[in-house]
């Protein structure tokens, strides 16, 4: 599934960056592409995700591999790459990481679950 992941992913932000007009015929295009290189349907696709909605510490170390290749390859497509800050917060140009919440949550229409947080105004300015 990391493989699959990682391609799609690859495809979509390749999609992403042609004319607005083009994106979701490319998208298509481009998902369908993968899906045929590992001989997958959409619907064995959405099924995977499913369950891996269901066990997501597992979807979760998958994405932890795939955002490390996506690093590697430069495939993040916006040719900056993460500083990491004195205290260890991730910093981009003018922007630092100060959530202090889980780095990653499932959001399911079908979960009792419920996440809530509030994050402060920043009254500084």
């Amino acid at each position: 599934m990391e493989d699959v992941l990682y391609d799609y992913h690859i495809t979509q932000g390749l999609a992403s960056q042609r004319p607005s007009d083009s994106i979701p015929f490319l998208s298509h295009l481009y998902r369908q592409a993968v899906f045929e290189k590992y001989g997958i349907a959409q619907a064995d696709f959405d099924r995977s995700m499913e369950w891996y909605a269901r066990h997501t510490s597992q979807l979760s170390k998958i994405y932890e591999r795939v955002g490390e290749r996506l690093g590697e390859s430069g495939g993040s497509g916006s040719g900056s790459r993460m500083n990491i800050g004195r205290d260890g917060e991730r910093l981009t140009s003018d922007t630092a990481q100060i959530w202090q919440g889980p780095q990653t949550l499932l959001l399911s229409s079908q979960g009792v679950q419920h996440y809530v947080f509030q994050v402060p105004a920043d009254t500084s300015y």
